[in-house]
């Protein structure tokens, strides 16, 4: 089942990080590249916050229909990645 938002929702976008133990942990630095259904990207790049050790987010408003993706980078320790994509619609109404 794919979950739908409309243009003018705010979309919580969340990565989660562990080390190699598996216990929840921040890389070095962590960026986030969004790619909009044009296949531009929206610049300036988001910058993600990080609410608590190993989960980090960003708020998406998205302003056009179709598929996005996102993806967020984890370098230095902990390094990882986490890509996904979800849909907008246009509102009927």
């Amino acid at each position: 089942m794919t979950t739908e938002y409309d243009i003018g929702d705010v979309v919580t976008l969340r990565a989660t990080f562990r080390d190699a133990a598996g216990a929840l942990a921040n890389p070095g630095a962590v960026t986030l590249s969004v790619r909009k259904p044009d296949g531009t990207l929206v610049a300036p790049a988001p910058t993600a916050t990080n609410p608590s050790v190993g989960m980090w987010e960003y708020a998406l408003s998205p302003d056009q229909s179709g598929w996005w993706t996102y993806r967020f980078t984890g370098t230095g320790a902990n390094a990882a990645a986490e890509e996904a994509r979800l849909f907008v619609r246009t509102p009927r109404a």
